[in-house]
């Protein structure tokens, strides 16, 4: 029987038009139901129940108290207590259905393939809305949108001599890739950018990030390629890899995926091999053993946790699902452990994390409030 049907039913028991067969068909889905839980309700919800059960109860002319029998005072009582429930499964139903559709409106969708560029002159391009093939020239290079999310520069030639640079940038709720005049392969996190020549020229291939950036460069040992983040510097020929600096993170992450990058910081150098990884805190760099897929699991479109805690892992939610997050109360440091697709809504990524029963989440418009 679906549920519509049963609730067609209990109003006819509730309006008191019922069969016998309605009100035995009523019980037995009223105990599957287990009504007997407990129910959020007002006081005006009880107060309406209980006239509504009143009113409809037969009312007997003024007689002098008489005994009822134990068969009429069940069969009374029985009567009461199926209006009672049908009237909070109703109420119940009614609000059940309410919330779904509250929160249905307040879920908020993933990111998607988003990227803006900023031209030399300071022209902003929404690459989002911009159609597939050539969308600006710039010094020796032809710029092109190959699909959503991403873009390439290609070397032409053209009588101009100057140097240019633009920035493609990837907003919150945004991500994208590019492949620059060399080849190089760059892939963009949520609120990251690169900065770059259209075209390189001279004995080496420059560019500066901010935010979470992996690079691919093109082989080239006569033109290595340099990588400036904040106060560090990487240097690699041929190889892939993945660096967090964002403003809000404590620390600046690089992990070299394969082949090898020397990394300079503050008067330090350190080298990486794949599944290393430095970590540049302050004035202080070290290298550790690193899990390639916690670093590039964004490309990947995973959330993906690994130890981290709370407050971590909101900075990614915040990033991703471009929302503010504010916290209530005590908040556990614990760890957490999961992967879950970036494709999903907020409200899956955020149901996932509430398992643990440490910390829950409030949203309201494009606000994440999370309490202990």
């Amino acid at each position: 029987m679906q549920q519509k049907d049963i609730k067609a039913i209990l109003e006819k028991v509730q309006s008191g038009n019922h069969t016998p067969e309605d009100e035995a068909i009523a019980k037995y889905w009223l105990h599957q139901l287990k009504l007997n839980e407990q129910v959020d309700l007002t006081e005006s919800d009880l107060d309406q129940i209980s006239q509504e059960v009143w009113s409809k109860l037969p009312q007997p002319a003024i007689t002098p108290i008489r005994r009822l029998p134990v068969w009429a005072k069940m069969a009374a009582a029985a009567s009461i207590v199926l209006a009672l429930s049908a009237g909070l499964y109703l109420i119940k139903f009614k609000k059940s259905s309410q919330q779904i559709a509250q929160n249905k409106v307040q879920d908020i969708g993933p990111g998607s393939n988003k990227l803006f560029l900023t031209l030399s002159n300071g022209k902003k391009i929404d690459l989002n809305s911009a159609k597939i093939g050539q969308v600006a020239v710039q010094g020796k290079a032809a710029i092109s949108k190959v699909s959503n999310g991403q873009i390439a520069y290609t070397a032409i030639n053209n009588n101009t001599q100057e140097l240019q640079y633009n920035t493609v940038s990837a907003p919150r709720g945004g991500t994208g890739a590019i492949t620059l005049s060399d080849g190089t392969k760059v892939w963009l996190n949520a609120e990251s950018s690169i900065t770059f020549p259209t075209t390189f020229k001279g004995g080496r291939r420059i560019v500066s990030i901010t935010g979470d950036v992996i690079i691919k460069p093109v082989l080239n040992a006569k033109m290595p390629f340099y990588t400036h983040v904040k106060n560090q510097v990487i240097k690699d020929i041929g190889t892939e890899f993945d660096i967090n600096a964002y403003d809000n993170e404590p620390v600046i992450r690089t992990t070299l995926i394969e082949g090898s990058v020397s990394i300079v910081a503050n008067g330090k150098a350190v080298t990486l091999k794949p599944g290393q990884q430095s970590i540049l805190n302050g004035d202080e760099i070290k290298v550790e053993s690193a899990n390639i897929r916690d670093a590039t699991a964004w490309r990947d479109g995973e959330l993906r946790c690994d130890g981290e805690n709370i407050q971590t892992i909101m900075r990614m939610i915040e990033r991703w699902y471009n929302v503010e997050v504010i916290y209530q109360g005590e908040i556990s440091a614990d760890g957490y452990y999961g992967t879950i697709s970036r494709y999903k809504n907020i409200s899956q990524a955020l149901h996932m994390l509430s398992y643990s029963n440490q910390v829950h989440f409030k949203v309201e418009g494009r606000r994440v409030t999370v309490t202990d």
